[in-house]
């Protein structure tokens, strides 16, 4: 039996299945990593808006339809600064002008101004609606965006890009999935007479799938255990190059589940696959 065994699963059958996992693996951690950065990411912006309100002195008035040129910009941006500089819920003023836009010069539209403002933390519940009313009177063109506006902006990106991270994590999953089955498939064909004779033996097609099993295990553990190490080394010098603010324990979580997956996957479609085929040719 130890000897059809071998025949029927050689050492080398599924080599190529560790290779594949090794790759998979790599981009399933590489698609966490990004996953954590994206939500670490968004919840440093969200702490550094949380005081804070951006009014934008646009180029274009939509209503009067007209374009302003610069110096109209700057008299607008230095009213807005007269009428908040005392304020005693605003902390810091900062005008911020742009620099360069290749499409606003092809166009000769002067660039917008924005000013951003920090608020004093122990402010009143009603700043952010005062201070609005205050900037609309002052200048009526200007656009202003609260916290809570950003929030939402930042959030709805976060989001849209934390699902495609997810996604892609399904999709190496999936396409895992589809080429172990195609392996094992084509493995159980090549071995056909193998396995006729081992059901003539008295195995039967469970003891055929945990053969089958078996094999796959080993390739699918170190296939997942390089991958995990090239994304460990990845990590380490990203961390010399940047300040990583997110628990590094997330991060092995994800791994040691990614890991799992992979062996819960590669376990369970095997066996999917062969019993699924050899009830076939019964």
């Amino acid at each position: 039996m130890a000897h059809l065994s071998k025949q029927l699963l050689p050492s080398s059958t599924f080599q190529h299945i560790g290779v594949m996992v090794f790759f998979m693996s790599f981009v399933a951690c590489l698609c966490a990593l990004g996953f954590l950065f994206v939500k670490d990411i968004t919840g440093k912006w969200i702490i550094d808006i949380e005081h804070s309100l951006t009014i934008e002195i646009p180029s274009y008035s939509i209503e009067e339809e007209k374009i302003f040129d610069a110096n109209h910009i700057s008299k607008l941006s230095e009213k807005i600064r007269l009428a908040l500089g005392d304020d005693p819920a605003i902390t810091h003023l900062k005008i911020e002008k742009i620099t360069s836009n290749n499409i606003m010069d092809d166009f000769d539209i002067p660039l917008p101004v924005f000013i951003e403002i920090t608020l004093h933390e122990q402010r009143s519940d009603n700043t952010e609606d005062r201070l609005r009313k205050k900037i609309a009177r002052t200048v009526p063109v200007a656009i202003v965006k609260t916290n809570e506006e950003w929030q939402s902006s930042i959030l709805a990106v976060a989001t849209r890009l934390k699902m495609v991270f997810s996604a892609l994590t399904l999709c190496v999953f999936i396409v895992s999935a589809m080429i172990i089955g195609a392996i094992i498939s084509a493995q159980l064909k090549a071995s056909q007479k193998n396995i006729e004779l081992f059901h003539l033996m008295g195995a039967t097609p469970s003891k055929i799938a945990s053969l089958f099993q078996v094999s796959i295990l080993r390739p699918v553990l170190w296939g997942s255990a390089f991958g995990n190490t090239i994304v460990f080394l990845c990590l380490s010098k990203l961390a010399l190059l940047y300040d990583i603010g997110f628990s590094l324990i997330d991060f092995y979580i994800c791994v040691a589940a990614i890991t799992v997956c992979f062996i819960t996957l590669g376990w369970g479609v095997t066996r999917w696959v062969v019993l699924k085929s050899l009830w076939a040719m019964a």
